[in-house]
């Protein structure tokens, strides 16, 4: 910002001493030019082409200058863009982080071991597609279900600051992108099941479209 301001100055010092000392030069050069020829001329001749002289240079230095202050503007600009698209990246980074993090909070480490439980148990809980043996067990196991619908909770949170680029998408999936695949397709049938309730189609369906983006981790 500071050397954008001297730039300005220097220019503004040049253009004042071009616009007063070149025409005065010239001036001394064309009336001594005319003392030599014998051509008359007197003050008022000597004060018009002052005039316009400086009338003229002023005019040439402002239309420089307005070239000068663009381009001044334009790289005073550039350095504000870079700065916020910095500032918006290490944001970005420090919210992906604080994502990854909160999966070693207690509460989420007891949902991904019920998880991991109720995986072991799939077999008997998805039949075919057929959900109702596993909606059966989460009736019965209410803490269960809690802790499930916090873990597809989270994802679908996780998913939707994907979408609206809070987060840095690929440091997010780097540490997550095994764990988002393998939830989605131990549960598909069943979030597909709770999508077919009226009132919730579109519940958790960010999981659905990240995880489809995304793909089946290599």
């Amino acid at each position: 910002m500071n050397l954008i301001k001297d730039k300005k100055i220097g220019f503004i010092v040049k253009g004042f001493f071009i616009t007063l000392i070149i025409p005065i030069i010239i001036g001394v050069i064309i009336f001594i030019c005319f003392s030599c020829f014998d051509i008359e001329y007197d003050f008022r001749d000597i004060i018009l082409y002052i005039t316009g002289s400086v009338a003229i240079l002023t005019f040439i230095m402002h239309n420089i200058n307005g070239e000068k202050n663009n381009k001044l503007l334009s790289e005073k600009n550039n350095e504000i863009k870079i700065f916020h698209q910095s500032k918006l990246s290490f944001l970005k980074q420090k919210n992906s982080y604080e994502i990854i993090s909160h999966f070693a909070k207690q509460e989420m480490v007891e949902s991904l071991s019920i998880y991991r439980q109720i995986k072991n148990e799939m077999p008997n809980l998805i039949i075919k597609s057929n959900v109702e043996p596993l909606k059966k067990y989460l009736k019965e196991h209410p803490n269960d279900h809690s802790h499930l619908n916090l873990l597809l909770n989270s994802f679908e949170n996780i998913s939707l600051q994907i979408k609206r680029d809070f987060v840095n998408e690929e440091i997010v999936k780097d540490a997550l992108h095994s764990v988002f695949w393998n939830v989605y397709c131990t549960l598909h049938s069943y979030i597909k099941d709770v999508q077919s309730e009226t009132g919730k189609e579109r519940c958790w369906d960010e999981i659905v479209k990240i995880c489809k983006k995304w793909g089946e981790p290599k």
